[in-house]
């Protein structure tokens, strides 16, 4: 097995036309081991830091599996309400399950989507609603309700990729951090969602290339340490066009930010 295979020095992230990029100090080794069953049993200090960071990651897939998926053509915010007091989340996500396959006979096509839960608190009620992106199309409200059958709705059509993240991180931000959802999902998505495309070594060096062809490109960056990787450059690109790369045989899977 080659250097490029066992070690990462750099890694991308493409997801539509957003493109993240990190380059680390100390490369690390592409598959870390597996810890021991008979290992000492992490600290409370450790099991909470381990938590926080294995929260942000989750929010970070979802953000990527948005800009992936969502790019303003036939994409739409939807906002699901109950008009009774739902506030057992198995409840409604039965209730949320059955929309999702009413919506795709209604619209005769397989849609995808992602959806988060938030509860209403400012009202009092604490009552579960759902915040929902989708691939729809243009579709009546009232034709929504009908379909939704359990109370108010919402639609609104997605101006462009970064109107998607910006939406979809504001609420389920605070999914993953709702207690009442602790040890819940505190966001679900179809199955035929496209996944980003990750990238080492090498080919994030072709990559780049590619990105200094793309007319315009606005991008931040930020350095941070890590403990095993020493320091890392961070760099998160927003490109006017999604470029068309083509997919390594061997794509890392599961790699922490």
């Amino acid at each position: 097995m080659s250097y490029d295979n066992l070690f990462i020095d750099k890694k991308a992230i493409k997801s539509g036309n957003m493109v993240e990029v990190w380059e680390y100090e100390r490369p690390s080794f592409r598959r870390p081991p597996v810890k021991s069953k008979f290992a000492m049993p992490y600290s409370d200090e450790e099991r909470e830091r381990w938590t926080k960071k294995n929260k942000m990651n989750s929010f970070h897939r979802m953000l990527r599996l948005v800009t992936q998926n969502f790019q303003g053509v036939n994409s739409y915010f939807i906002t699901l309400t109950f008009k009774d007091n739902v506030q057992f989340v198995e409840e409604a996500n039965k209730q949320f399950k059955l929309f999702i396959q009413r919506l795709r006979r209604k619209l005769k096509k397989d849609i995808k989507y992602i959806a988060t839960i938030e509860f209403q608190d400012k009202s009092g009620r604490g009552a579960v609603h759902y915040h929902m992106l989708a691939n729809t199309g243009f579709i009546k409200n009232t034709d929504l309700y009908e379909v939704w059958g359990q109370g108010y709705v919402r639609i609104n059509r997605v101006k462009d990729t970064m109107h998607a993240a910006s939406y979809a991180g504001k609420y389920m931000k605070k999914g993953i951090y709702d207690a009442r959802l602790a040890g819940k999902k505190s966001f679900f998505c179809s199955q035929n969602l496209s996944r980003p495309l990750e990238l080492i070594n090498g080919k994030v060096d072709k990559l780049l290339e590619a990105i200094k062809e793309v007319e315009k490109v606005t991008y931040t960056d930020t350095t941070y340490e890590s403990e095993y990787n020493g320091q890392i450059a961070y760099k998160k690109y927003f490109l006017s066009e999604t470029l068309t790369i083509e997919a390594p045989k061997t794509i890392v899977a599961g790699s922490s930010d």
